[in-house]
């Protein structure tokens, strides 16, 4: 089976809808338009005969858990390894959003399917376990650890700040504001190459900060196509590498330096990139939605990093398609661009084979149209040897801060991936203090 008959047989991309059939009265119901998602229904199951629960949707609490995620960790990594966590949505009851109401359904299966989905407690520990944090070389791995222990301190699990006034990093006080101070007076000591590089990341906003740091780690999808969970037996090579990285929030804020935005772009995707590694990694669209990113700085930012990497990725597949474009050199587009841009590159380095052999593994699947999840699921099921990265454009909550899963909890939350993978699958197991990652130095790597 071939990368591109697997392009061809999975389906096509819906706006993360539960597939009813057309001209059903629930037709056009999306995963976060229902009160009980897979993700409830695994951790319903996962912590049943415990007090631990998550915060549910439709409440107005950011996505959470109601105990210390130590307390959780510890309570997955004693569970027996051959234990199984079952789930299905027989005979669960819950709402459903259909045109703006919301209709109580009987037995979820109606919803998603009688199948069950059977997950090991070894698969688990490995999802928690598999989690990295790869910091980009603008941000000094001894300055990025004294920064999160800092926000620790101070209980910053959401970042401060809001898309139209933006926190810079010299604003900020407290726990932060002494660690800026000590690293003011011998920046060498956490990490700094000079000054300067200090200076200039005091200069630039959180949003733009958390745009260097990009976290991985084990993913499951719980559902196909069509919204209904898929029937499967444990300890299978099913595991998609989940590549957490975001664009720039604030954007457009008069608040946000704009002269480090092409800079910090190009670190996300090569920071991206190197945490796929090898393999075959799936992109879509980062930036370019909620955010009113232009696809003149990302895309460019993209194939920047494309033509400079040195890592072993045998095919990158772009799904570019976006939220219509507001302003700029290419607004009113909604993906189409990326084709003339990607052309633009390989005309630029025609002469030089070894880089026009990195821009030609680059395939624009835009008039595919594919569900990137469920590309990648099929890909993975099919090269279960291979590495298959997916990159889920987080918010910077998730990716410098210490959040997963963001509005999740909105019914219904349609458009973005942090929100829709963690409806869907295994995402909204792996806060920071669930993985242990910061107890595992060696999960977390400077990217040169």
């Amino acid at each position: 089976m071939t990368i591109n008959s697997l392009i061809e047989k999975s389906p096509p991309f819906k706006g993360y809808q539960i597939q009813f059939p057309k001209d059903h009265p629930f037709q056009g119901t999306v995963v976060t338009g229902t009160t009980v998602r897979p993700a409830n229904l695994f951790f319903n199951r996962l912590f049943q005969g415990t007090e631990f629960a998550e915060t549910p949707p439709g409440s107005p609490a950011l996505f959470a858990f109601n105990a210390p995620h130590e307390k959780i960790r510890a309570y997955c990594k004693l569970k027996p390894p051959e234990e199984l966590v079952s789930f299905s949505a027989q005979g669960i009851p819950g709402y459903l959003m259909a045109g703006g109401h919301l209709y109580l359904i009987y037995d979820l299966s109606y919803v998603y399917g009688k199948n069950t989905y059977r997950m090991s407690y070894k698969e688990i520990q490995k999802t928690l376990d598999s989690q990295k944090i790869f910091v980009s070389p603008l941000l000094p791995l001894p300055f990025y650890k004294a920064l999160k222990k800092a926000m620790a301190e101070e209980g910053i699990v959401v970042l401060p700040g809001e898309d139209s006034k933006p926190v810079l990093l010299k604003e900020m006080k407290g726990k932060i504001g002494e660690l800026l101070s000590k690293t003011e007076k011998d920046p060498g000591a956490f990490g700094f190459s000079s000054k300067t590089q200090f200076q200039d990341l005091m200069q630039m906003t959180l949003y733009q900060i958390g745009s260097l740091v990009v976290k991985s780690e084990d993913y499951r999808v719980f559902v196909n196509g069509d919204g209904k969970i898929i029937e499967r037996v444990p300890d299978q090579y099913d595991a998609i590498r989940l590549i957490n990285a975001c664009g720039i929030r604030g954007l457009n804020s008069k608040k946000t330096p704009q002269h480090y935005n092409p800079i910090v772009a190009e670190q996300m995707f090569k920071t991206a990139l190197k945490a796929a590694d090898q393999g075959i990694a799936l992109f879509p669209a980062v930036g370019m939605g909620v955010w009113k990113g232009d696809p003149n700085l990302y895309w460019r930012a993209f194939l920047n990093a494309v033509v400079a990497s040195d890592n072993q990725l045998e095919s990158i597949l772009v799904l570019p398609g976006h939220q219509k474009t507001r302003h700029g050199k290419y607004k009113g587009l909604q993906g189409e661009e990326f084709e003339s841009i990607l052309k633009e590159y390989k005309i630029q380095f025609q002469k030089d084979p070894q880089i026009l052999a990195k821009l030609n593994r680059v395939s624009n699947l835009f008039k595919a149209n594919k569900d990137i999840v469920q590309l990648a699921h099929n890909l993975k099921k099919a090269f279960p040897d291979k590495t298959i990265s997916l990159l889920n454009a987080s918010d910077p909550d998730v990716t410098l801060g210490y959040h997963v899963g963001e509005y999740v909890n909105n019914i219904p939350h349609t458009t973005t991936t942090e929100e829709n993978y963690t409806a869907m699958g295994t995402n909204g197991l792996c806060f920071e203090g669930i993985t242990g990652i910061h107890q595992n130095p060696h999960r977390i790597i400077q990217v040169k």
